[in-house]
């Protein structure tokens, strides 16, 4: 079939991870067609209709990737539109921009600030020299390094890869952290962290629930103006206080933008990108636990549910097209469907005096949006749910 030449032309990685379907889904228009680079083409995110065609590349094989991008760029006739979507797709793309910029658009800070802000124990550096509240952190790079740290530092903590990888996601499907109470506990996590994984964050815990769990996601053109922002808390995680979003909210937060806008003001921030901050009450004060450059995070749809779609105002951006008149962020709620079931079965079951406002939490926003589920895009949750029935299963017929 010939190519329209109306369409613009996008490629999204990580399209087999709820990320990148977030990503494709906020841009999917009849004017745009959704490549997306994954390692499945059978997980339920790759079998969304949004995707014009999909493409397997090796697990991580960085140089399939590139030459992946390399090929597609070659193939287009004209400049195609790149949004990655996970933090190894963001570092190729900033190593690698000199070779990708003849074939794709995409706006990121200068390839040292993306390296800062991925590099948590050199962004957590600058930033305290700097004055910005951020909790002690280490980075570990081999099983000595890691039990020097866990011997020093103060406890509690939390241990978490500097990226999941996939053998990480193989490993600890369900864990994107553990919190760690004393050195100990680290022969608790089931399998050795440098399988799974070749750096790893170390970092103070701050007390704090998972409702104290704070993000402000940004779009910041290349000239360094904000065109769009939108706030919201996280309400629950899977697991509890370490893992990944289950449910989050959108919600009016001035000090955490101001601190964001802050920040990306002093390293030249450029791009889509977001603060993650964790609210300590006996401090009063918010400590910032992980930026996130170059992308979308999981839980980003939430504010395409707000009225405010990011990813759209970056893709106009990247074509040099005016930005859309500036909307107000509108209450909305983002659930994860596997997480969120887990996470409210654990909160009834043992957090009592919460289940009045997880009753509210629901009735409160009428904009909801999901991680896998869509009506007008459903064949991700149904594969989901066959995923799922299937593991039932298979877990029946074993025991």
């Amino acid at each position: 079939m010939e190519r329209n030449p109306e369409l613009t032309e996008v490629v999204v990685t990580a399209a087999d991870h709820p990320t990148g379907l977030g990503t494709a889904r906020a841009l999917a228009a009849p004017d745009v067609s959704l490549t997306g680079l994954c390692y499945s083409l059978t997980a339920p995110c790759s079998r969304s209709r949004v995707w014009r065609r999909l493409i397997a590349v090796p697990a991580g094989s960085a140089a399939a990737a590139l030459e992946t991008l390399l090929s597609l760029g070659r193939a287009a006739g004209g400049p195609r539109v790149l949004f990655p979507a996970d933090d190894g797709s963001v570092e190729l793309v900033s190593r690698h921009r000199d070779e990708l910029a003849p074939y794709f658009k995409f706006v990121l800070p200068a390839p040292e600030i993306v390296e800062q802000l991925l590099n948590k124990t050199e962004f957590h550096l600058w930033a305290s020299q700097r004055g910005f509240p951020v909790p002690e952190t280490h980075i570990a790079e081999t099983d000595a390094g890691l039990a020097a740290v866990l011997r020093d530092i103060r406890y509690p903590v939390v241990l978490k890869p500097l990226w999941r990888t996939p053998e990480w996601e193989t490993k600890s499907p369900n864990h994107k952290a553990y919190r760690l109470s004393r050195p100990e506990d680290l022969g608790q996590l089931g399998f050795s962290p440098f399988e799974a994984a070749p750096k790893f964050v170390v970092q103070r815990w701050i007390e704090g629930g998972d409702d104290d769990v704070h993000f402000c996601l940004t779009y910041v053109n290349a000239q360094g103006e904000e065109l769009g922002f939108f706030a919201g808390r996280k309400y629950l995680q899977w697991p509890p206080q370490t893992g990944s979003t289950a449910i989050c909210v959108g919600e009016t937060n001035e000090a955490l933008h101001d601190l964001t806008r802050s920040l990306w003001r002093e390293t030249g921030f450029k791009g889509i990108g977001s603060l993650e901050a964790k609210f300590c009450a006996a401090e009063r004060k918010y400590y910032i636990t992980e930026p996130t450059v170059g992308r979308n995070n999981l839980q980003s749809y939430v504010a395409v549910a707000g009225g405010v779609n990011l990813s759209r105002i970056a893709l106009r951006d990247a074509l040099g097209l005016p930005a859309p008149a500036r909307v107000r962020p509108r209450g909305a709620v983002w659930i994860n469907e596997p997480f969120a079931v887990l996470a409210l079965r654990e909160a009834f079951a043992r957090r009592k005096p919460e289940r009045r406002r997880l009753r509210g939490l629901l009735t409160a926003f009428r904009r909801v949006g999901f991680a896998y589920f869509a009506l007008a895009d459903p064949r991700p949750w149904l594969n989901l749910i066959w995923f799922q029935l299937r593991r039932i299963g298979a877990g029946a017929s074993s025991a």
